[in-house]
């Protein structure tokens, strides 16, 4: 099932070498990742919980990255494991995210907001515009 949706979502974006994957937080690149654009769907949970939400999370160039998150928190939100904070200040100089509440705290749609994002941007729109048509 778990491939089933990555080759959806491979198939989905304009520009599938931006895409690096879905990974759990604490799975994450350790090492300053070189090759940007890079695109990264990551659960809030570890690798050995079950997993609980997505956030995307792109690193555009060597400066400036995207933290998405559907509850529109910072990625410096104590909600947040560190790993996230650590892994976009290890690549990045400048975080863009947004701060409006796109879901319900009751709703299990994050994962689609993280592709609908992914699948935009890939294809040359804008993170603001993206945010818009939200």
């Amino acid at each position: 099932m778990v491939l089933l949706y990555l080759d959806l979502i491979y198939h989905q974006i304009k520009n599938p070498e931006m895409f690096m994957g879905v990974f759990p937080c604490d799975l994450l690149p350790r090492h300053k990742v070189q090759q940007k654009p890079a695109a990264y769907i990551v659960n809030t949970d570890n690798s050995q919980q079950r997993g609980h939400h997505w956030v995307l999370i792109i690193l555009c160039d060597n400066k400036n990255s995207i933290f998405f998150d559907s509850y529109g928190l910072s990625p410096e939100n104590v909600v947040f494991p560190k790993d996230f904070i650590q892994f976009l200040k290890r690549n990045s100089t400048r975080i863009t995210y947004q701060n409006r509440q796109l879901q319900d705290t009751v709703s299990s749609y994050c994962g689609h907001y993280c592709i609908f994002m992914l699948h935009h941007i890939a294809r040359g729109v804008s993170y603001k515009k993206c945010i818009k048509i939200l």
